[in-house]
């Protein structure tokens, strides 16, 4: 069995942090706080990955973590070019050789 095809969905979503702006207010005689006000906030964005081998098995996961989730077009492009051809069970080598990339890519392990 081998990688046969990468491919990304996209989907909107509300961000994990909306966007405020903060104001000062008179909390007490001489003191003043901080106090959050919203602010509008655009739709945000989540990919999946789907990884189909040459028997027909999909795979699929969530792009990141918390802090991002999102896959650049140069990163998707390149894990192409790691990973299709690779055997999918064999995960340690995949996760040595992806490891040894991103060394070289500045950009985080999806």
């Amino acid at each position: 069995m081998r990688i046969e095809r990468i491919e990304l969905s996209v989907f909107e979503t509300r961000t994990n942090t909306g966007r405020f702006d903060l104001r000062q207010i008179d909390a007490a005689p001489g003191h003043r706080r901080w106090v959050r006000r919203s602010h509008p906030t655009p739709p945000g964005e989540i990919h999946v990955l789907h990884v189909w081998t040459d028997d027909g098995v999909e795979g699929m996961c969530t792009v990141g973590d918390a802090r991002y989730t999102t896959m650049r077009t140069e990163d998707l492009e390149q894990l192409r070019v790691l990973a299709i051809g690779e055997d999918p069970l064999a995960r340690e080598h995949l996760f040595d050789k992806m490891h040894a990339a991103t060394r070289s890519m500045f950009t985080l392990m999806g």
